[in-house]
This record gives structure tokens, C-alpha cells and sequence, in this order.
């Protein structure tokens, strides 16, 4: 009992949350995937491995230095 109790309350706002967003979320995606969601996520993605690539390589350098 203790444990539902305690999983009880913080799923609810937790669901509400994540419903809301998961519903506009996938259907931004959707809509965006055939305009310009492709490019973006490319772009974003790139761009995130990229500067992690690199903030990873000069730590461990600096590490191994």
C-alpha cells in the first residue's frame, strides 16, 4: 500500500504532463517531419554530436594530457 500510495501521486501530474506534451509533441512532429522536421533534426542532431564530440575529445585530452 505504501508504495502505490507513493506512486499514486506524482503520476498523475506526471501523466497529465506528459500526455499534453506527447500529444502536440507528435503531432508537431508529424506535421514538421514532412516540412522542415527532417532538416532540423539533422541539423540538431549534427550539431549536438558535433560539440559533444568535441567538449568530449578536448576533456579527455586534457585528462590524458
Amino acid at each position: 500500500m505504501a508504495p502505490l500510495h507513493l506512486s499514486s501521486p506524482p503520476q498523475q501530474p506526471c501523466e497529465k504532463k506528459n500526455s499534453r506534451e506527447g500529444r502536440e509533441t507528435k503531432l508537431q512532429r508529424n506535421k514538421n517531419r514532412q516540412n522542415r522536421g527532417m532538416i532540423w533534426l539533422c541539423k540538431t542532431n549534427t550539431h549536438k554530436t558535433l560539440r559533444h564530440t568535441n567538449r568530449h575529445q578536448q576533456h579527455t585530452h586534457q585528462k590524458q594530457k
